[in-house]
């Protein structure tokens, strides 16, 4: 069997309902008239074929089983009837392709509102993914703080739902990350913690009246004083 195939045709690539990968192949015929049938050899590297099978005397062939989203380097050998075996025909290579991976979707959850003393809230988020790529096949959260003037302490940083407490009052914005191993996705959450309401504490020194109050946050008014009046 002196003669060497010299191509092979990668003609079209199918994926079963489980996931596996199939590809047709295609390739030029030997004229010898002791031809026999045909081998085709593949593997993961280029020249290393792990895996062959004798397919007979056809010059197609389905080659199935095949993992998604892995590279195949593909050869063809002839064989005559005596059992002599030719060389490789030219290589060929293909990426079983498979499905897309997508970024995961993270939801931070709504803007909050709370005022001290009482100091957290509850983050009520939701992140969905579609379990791509196959490792590690599940997506990762985080919780960070952007911005704020104090402190923040989450009860669980890596928990899609969980409690942030505020060391004291402002405007905080908070970031949800979701990260697929590949792909990542970050939504925020704007949470303001107001001062506690005024409350009127009072003292007395030598006759005079000692007054504090916690000042007014209303966002809908300019506030240029306050008026103080006794009863």
């Amino acid at each position: 069997m002196r003669k060497i195939l010299t191509a092979i045709i990668l003609s079209l690539i199918f994926f079963t309902p489980e996931g596996a990968a199939h590809l047709d192949l295609t390739w030029d015929a030997n004229t010898e008239p002791d031809l026999a049938g045909y081998r085709i050899y593949y593997g993961t590297a280029s020249r290393e074929y792990l895996n062959s099978i004798d397919v007979g005397n056809t010059t197609t062939y389905r080659l199935d089983g095949l993992l998604e989203r892995v590279m195949y380097y593909i050869a063809v050998t002839a064989y005559d009837t005596t059992g002599n075996e030719s060389g490789f025909s030219d290589e060929v290579s293909s990426d079983t392709g498979g499905p897309t991976n997508t970024p995961p979707m993270a939801d931070a959850g709504p803007d909050q509102t709370v005022t001290l003393p009482d100091n957290s809230v509850f983050l009520d988020a939701t992140v969905t993914d579609d379990g791509l790529p196959d490792l590690p096949g599940a997506v990762s959260t985080s919780w960070s703080q952007v911005s704020g003037p104090g402190t923040v302490d989450f009860d669980d940083a890596s928990a899609v739902d969980t409690t942030a407490s505020f060391s004291e009052a402002g405007t905080y914005v908070f970031r949800l990350t979701a990260d697929d191993g590949e792909l990542n996705a970050t939504d925020e959450v704007t949470i303001l913690v107001n001062e506690p309401e005024g409350e009127v504490v009072t003292g007395r020194r030598k006759g005079s009246m000692i007054l504090s109050f916690s000042p007014s946050h209303e966002p809908k008014f300019a506030v240029f004083g306050y008026l103080l009046t006794s009863q």
